[in-house]
């Protein structure tokens, strides 16, 4: 039992990143959800151009995805972490000293690239130090503090922001957060691991190569899915059923996402990744039937956790993929090509948020076609090489 105890227990580098992610999730990435409300009611930014807040994070991130590993090379993991870390700490203050469209644009694209070299090193990090065979359950506790520091922020923003809307007290509670986890970052082991040299061809080539384009529906999709989450439900559950409702629903989201990225995790160990990603996107495409006839809170909410399934299970999937089959070496360049289609579909999302409510003016018509989006995306899953149970080893970038 102790030695069973000992296998599963988290490395010292895990719960170290893992807590940082929890306090900077619980800051500024909690406030992802009230910006382009907040951007819009109070600092008089158009319906059109407060989704270009976040918009331009996560194009910011995608440029960011494939050139990071460069600076990651020229600063190492621990200053690409801390840094990293302090592009998040640095956005509220942005906010609240000038709520302008450059001043809040320029801190965007600042935010994209602290994000993807943030995301980047620590993931690597946590595979290069998860114990062989459980890159899966790794990868489930980093997501799982990561989510439940959101669940903790949206519950502490969300109250402060209902109470005083008109005020950015916030945003102060935001980068307080964010501050604290950037503190904490001082505790990250200082390691020199050894990595391959960056090359930007290495990188497209595990985005447009084999696997890449086979993953890259399910990512896009998922995505797609958190992308509507912070427009749509922002937007218009916010405004026909008031910011209680919304909160409520948000929550349920990241509740799902926090509880999903545990028990994906083991799954993924256990019976492989591939099976995890088509149960998951065929429980979610049966789950946004529902909302689509049906009138009330309770189909929201379920649409809500079916987003949050995804967008769970999905990356603790790929990045135990990337563990199971990818060198120390090229860790890096494996998760910066795989997760280009991941921002690209939350910047979809966003940008189309505005043009779906214009378009179908309702939740039938965009739950109906991502449900069948899903289901599709679950049968292109099932194409992926089996990895997790069958322990394959076969290079990622091929």
């Amino acid at each position: 039992m102790t030695s069973r105890l000992g296998r599963l227990a988290p490395t010292r580098d895990l719960a170290v990143l893992s807590a940082v992610f929890f306090l900077i999730f619980a800051g500024t990435g909690s406030l992802q959800q009230y910006l382009v409300p907040y951007l819009e009611e109070h600092a008089g930014w158009s319906a059109t151009w407060a989704p270009w807040s976040l918009a331009t994070l996560y194009l910011s991130m995608i440029v960011w995805r494939l050139l990071a590993v460069y600076t990651i090379r020229r600063i190492g993991d621990y200053g690409s972490i801390a840094l990293g870390a302090l592009t998040y700490t640095l956005f509220p203050v942005a906010i609240i000293v000038s709520p302008t469209r450059p001043v809040v644009l320029v801190a965007a694209v600042l935010w994209g690239w602290g994000a993807a070299s943030f995301w980047l090193a620590s993931g690597s990090q946590v595979l290069d130090t998860a114990r062989e065979a459980h890159y899966g359950r790794a990868s489930g506790i980093f997501y799982t503090a990561t989510h439940l520091g959101m669940v903790c922020g949206l519950f502490t923003l969300g109250q402060c922001y209902r109470a005083r809307p008109d005020s950015p007290a916030f945003l102060w509670i935001a980068f307080a957060a964010a501050a604290l986890g950037n503190a904490l970052c001082l505790a990250v082991p200082r390691r020199r691991l050894p990595r391959d040299p960056p090359q930007l061809r290495a990188v497209l080539r595990v985005a447009f190569g084999r696997v890449g384009r086979v993953i890259a529906v399910p990512l896009v999709a998922s995505a797609v899915g958190y992308g509507l989450l912070l427009g749509i439900f922002a937007e218009i559950v916010g405004k026909r059923f008031g910011l209680g409702f919304m909160f409520a629903i948000t929550v349920s989201f990241y509740i799902m996402r926090a509880f999903i990225s545990l028990v994906s995790g083991a799954l993924s160990d256990r019976i492989g990744t591939r099976r995890v990603l088509v149960l998951a996107f065929a429980a979610s495409g049966i789950a946004l039937v529902w909302p689509a006839f049906a009138q009330g809170a309770a189909p929201l909410v379920v649409a809500a956790g079916a987003l949050g399934l995804l967008a769970s299970a999905v990356p603790v999937g790929i990045t135990a993929l990337v563990g199971e089959t990818a060198s120390s070496g090229s860790r890096q360049a494996a998760l910066a090509g795989l997760h280009v289609w991941r921002d690209m579909g939350v910047a979809v999302g966003l940008i189309g948020a505005a043009q779906l409510r214009a378009a179908f003016g309702g939740f039938r018509e965009p739950f109906l076609a991502f449900a069948v989006i899903f289901v599709v995306c679950g049968l292109i899953a099932a194409r992926l090489p089996e990895v997790g149970s069958a322990r394959a080893r076969e290079p990622a970038e091929r």
